[in-house]
């Protein structure tokens, strides 16, 4: 039998945490979840902008948390300038839409995983911890 406390602890972290999502609640809601679990969180509103944080910060970013739909840049060109700039970049996709067909090419790399929206604490929570302690 598994002891509900234990499946339900979700480990947060001091790591400094990159998001870019265009839909204003996603990224919110995000920051907040993650924020409450610790980590300090660097929001950006499209690709270009995620592009550039990252460049500003990419010494002190442990993980990249992306939509893989945004204007300007989607998360998939964006992972690919993230590893032109920084090779072992750690990754996290996010989308709406099923991904399970692109799965493989989307795992490539240093892509940590994909992640289903809506996004709730423990799923988000359980994936930044598990794709920073990889």
């Amino acid at each position: 039998m598994k002891d509900k406390a234990k499946e339900s602890f979700v480990a947060g972290g001091t790591e400094t945490i990159l998001m870019a999502d265009d839909e204003e609640m996603v990224l919110a809601a995000g920051q907040a979840i993650l924020e409450k679990l610790g980590y300090t969180v660097l929001t950006a509103r499209d690709g270009d902008e995620a592009l550039q944080v990252y460049r500003d910060h990419q010494d002190e970013i442990a993980l990249v948390v992306t939509d893989t739909v945004m204007p300007k840049m989607g998360g998939g060109k964006l992972y690919a300038m993230l590893a032109g700039i920084n090779p072992s970049v750690k990754v996290l996709l996010m989308s709406g839409y099923d991904l399970r067909e692109k799965e493989a090419d989307l795992l490539a790399g240093n892509v940590r995983g994909l992640l289903e929206k809506p996004l709730g604490f423990h799923t988000l929570g359980h994936a930044v911890r598990q794709a920073l302690d990889e």
